[in-house]
């Protein structure tokens, strides 16, 4: 799949939705890492340039890297992607 077709695809209500098929505590990502950060993952693709990605994604690892090297729980997933509205 094409980036460009990915990235239509690719929305925050999909990626919520995701998120909360995990269990609170269970590890979603790392920040700091662009082939393991919560995005990434439910992509199965590396975040190699963010700013071709929409607005909302990079508002949320932006805000994901503050903490650089942690792991992110389902909850904090959600609690940034929250914050980002």
């Amino acid at each position: 799949m094409t980036k460009a077709k990915l990235r239509k695809l690719l929305t925050e209500p999909k990626f919520r939705a995701w998120l909360e098929g995990y269990g609170p505590r269970q590890i979603v990502g790392l920040a700091g890492c662009n082939t393991d950060c919560p995005i990434a993952r439910f992509i199965n693709m590396d975040l190699d340039n963010l700013a071709q990605w929409p607005r909302w994604m990079q508002d949320f690892v932006e805000l994901v890297d503050l903490d650089i090297h942690s792991r992110i729980t389902a909850s904090r997933a959600l609690r940034i992607l929250d914050a980002i509205k």
